[in-house]
């Protein structure tokens, strides 16, 4: 695994990554007051061109409700990978699905995040 200090966005650029917590699991990126940090924004695309050494094969997306900014900007790199996981929630995984399924990766699992959250992960390989 290669962990990447940079926030995927649907264009490269360079922008500001709001947290309000600082803990695991429990920051929320809408822009409230806590963490503002500026950081490179990139596209999945030109971080896998410019930063990867070797081929990608698995992504984890963990975004917080910019899943579907990184999977517009990963258009190319998607082509390429053997699987993706996402956690995201309804109407956002349909237009993903989309998106993927173009790429030649399906949907073939799913599950709920523990708690009362909407949010589910979703498992899409190379068929």
């Amino acid at each position: 695994m290669i962990p990447l200090n940079v926030v995927l966005a649907t264009m490269t650029t360079r922008g500001t990554f709001n947290a309000s917590q600082a803990e695991p699991g429990s920051a929320s990126h809408s822009g409230r007051a806590g963490f503002n940090h500026l950081v490179p924004l990139m596209t999945a695309d030109d971080a896998a061109d410019m930063l990867f050494p070797i081929p990608v094969n698995h992504v984890k997306i963990d975004v917080d409700g910019a899943e579907l900014g990184v999977i517009e900007g990963g258009r190319t790199l998607w082509k390429q990978v053997d699987s993706i996981m996402v956690e995201s929630q309804p109407p956002t995984i349909d237009d993903i699905s989309v998106i993927l399924s173009g790429a030649g990766l399906q949907l073939v699992d799913s599950w709920r995040r523990l708690g009362d959250t909407p949010q589910h992960n979703y498992l899409f390989k190379r068929t």
